[in-house]
């Protein structure tokens, strides 16, 4: 999968860009604060709905006017159709307009089925650094785009987790007690559902994290990441159990405090967590080594890869690493974004003259 063009109205400081991709790499060079990572959220936000640096959209959309809009066609060569046009237009008082093949669209959901996109910028080492809710975004983003019936389940559950958290917030007495025991019967159902299908992934990522880890980047340690379904399952036997036996605390606390919504996953680097052990230039390796894992796995499980968004990639890992990146999306096919400040004769020993790579520099926001 990927982007055949690009069109880019008001992002930061690119006024107006229109520009023909190449399917396999493209290099965005230029000095910093030029607009080259504004490329890169402009394609971001044509496949999600937003920036990977910020969810608000008035600090994206370009000093004194009103909306961004971002378009392109994108081409999925593993189903043999014809490019599809995928257009986003979003303005300051937070409206969105979605269309495919112009045609109006309800869900960002369904571009980012067309343009499933990873991105990797310098806030992404929060993945080993951060807490429980990046990783959820990140296993979440894993299971929407290789288990279909994953986003329904998730949908189903948020929103019986609202219904209960609404029940816990006003007040649990003996009078709608029988209402907490009817959301967790229901929650559960849905729990199990979705604990199966998140440890299968995980668990899957886990054995290709360990051959990237020391095929890829030539690691002898041993990697390795492990589930938490949001309860702990070696005490009790199942979900329900735990939310019966702790129903008191829940209540107390006015709170949903076990299930999926609390899932999370370590990273275990030789045995222990890797954000307690591995130095900064190891934890963005196991960064790389989960984002490549998901990716390897998307694309043995569908036929295609997402598109890879890499915001300087010189500073973030050294050139021999670097080599190894680029070599691994050469070989899986992986249309490609990296930006640099460095140009393509200081890159020649990563073996780009063997790639499909088109060179794009930018300057005060204009492309060329």
């Amino acid at each position: 999968m990927y982007l055949e063009s690009l069109q880019i109205q008001n992002v930061r400081n690119i006024g107006n860009a229109q520009l023909t991709l190449s399917p396999h790499l493209n290099l965005i060079t230029g000095v910093n604060g030029a607009g080259k990572t504004s490329l890169l959220e402009a394609i971001h936000i044509l496949s999600t709905g937003y920036s990977f640096r910020t969810r608000e959209v008035k600090k994206v959309i370009q000093y004194e006017n009103e909306n961004v809009l971002v378009s392109g066609n994108v081409v999925n060569p593993a189903l043999s159709e014809r490019a599809k046009r995928l257009a986003i237009q979003k303005d300051r008082a937070g409206n969105t307009e979605i269309r495919i093949d112009r045609e109006k669209q309800s869900k960002l959901s369904l571009l980012s089925r067309q343009l499933p996109c990873v991105s990797i910028d310098t806030n992404s080492i929060e993945l080993v650094e951060g807490g429980p809710s990046i990783r959820r975004k990140v296993l979440d983003w894993g299971m929407f785009h290789v288990e279909h019936s994953y986003l329904e389940l998730l949908t189903q559950y948020k929103k019986a987790h609202g219904q209960k958290y609404q029940l816990l917030k006003t007040g649990v007495n003996n009078a709608n007690l029988n209402q907490l025991d009817h959301w967790n019967k229901v929650l559960v159902g849905l729990a199990e559902k979705i604990d199966t299908l998140r440890e299968a992934y995980c668990d899957a990522i886990s054995v290709v994290y360990q051959d990237i880890h020391s095929n890829v980047f030539s690691k002898a340690d041993t990697t390795q990441l492990i589930f938490y379904r949001g309860w702990n399952h070696n005490k009790y036997d199942s979900l329900l159990e735990c939310l019966n036996q702790n129903k008191e605390q829940e209540i107390t606390r006015r709170s949903c405090l076990w299930g999926p919504h609390r899932a999370d996953f370590t990273i275990l680097y030789e045995g222990v967590e890797a954000k307690e052990i591995c130095s900064r230039g190891q934890k963005k390796l196991v960064l790389y080594g989960v984002r490549l894992a998901q990716i390897r796995y998307m694309l043995e499980k569908t036929g295609y890869s997402p598109v890879v968004l890499l915001d300087d990639l010189p500073a973030e890992l050294d050139k021999h690493n670097q080599h190894k990146v680029l070599k691994f999306l050469r070989d899986f096919e992986c249309q490609s974004f990296i930006t640099s400040i460095e140009s393509l004769t200081s890159l020649q020993d990563m073996d780009l003259a063997q790639m499909d790579v088109k060179m794009f520099h930018v300057e005060h926001g204009t492309i060329t």
